[in-house]
């Protein structure tokens, strides 16, 4: 799309453009709470979901947030869901097993594929279109297994401050003996 001989950039592009700007906090959207019952392991996935004030754009993908360790929907609610969902973006943040927003039963290690194959299982059951998946964090790693494994149609991805597919133990590590 042309306007003043300048292109103007697609949805998609805008997402990034947002998210180095940063966010500001939104009054005008909702957010509820919801569960999904993922079919991998029947389990119950609890997400946040923003929806746009008017039906979304063409062009404008849903947004799904994935949150790191010790975090869950709740980091996403105040500012990003908002400020995206008045942009015109239906949001999604998910509440990822084991973690703050979505406790187990039973205590136990969280695998990696049990949280990337949940991600997959929630985008399939929940979002209508390919969606930007954005990652923060031990989520950005949860994003980029998402893409390595190449299953899901997406229509982009973003990591921001993310953890390395293939951890972060050497560079702990690292860090404590250089203290």
């Amino acid at each position: 799309e042309m306007t003043s001989g300048r292109k103007q950039p697609a949805a998609a592009d805008r997402v990034l453009v947002f998210l180095a700007i940063g966010a500001r906090v939104a009054d005008a959207v909702a957010i509820s709470s919801r569960s999904v019952l993922l079919p991998s392991e029947k389990v119950a996935m609890t997400y946040s979901v923003c929806s746009p004030p008017e039906p979304p754009p063409q062009g404008c993908p849903p947004l799904v947030f994935v949150h790191g360790t010790l975090h869950g929907s709740w980091c996403f609610e105040r500012h990003w869901l908002p400020y995206f969902a008045e942009r015109g973006f239906e949001t999604y943040a998910v509440n990822l097993r084991g973690t703050e927003g979505f406790p187990l039963e039973e205590p136990r290690k969280v695998k990696v594929e049990e949280h990337v194959a949940d991600i997959s299982n929630f985008v399939r059951s929940v979002v209508d279109q390919p969606p930007v998946l954005l990652g923060h964090s031990f989520g950005g790693a949860y994003v980029q297994k998402v893409l390595e494994a190449g299953q899901l149609p997406l229509a982009g991805a973003v990591i921001a401050c993310s953890v390395p597919p293939s951890g972060n133990s050497a560079m702990v590590l690292r860090f404590l003996l250089r203290s």
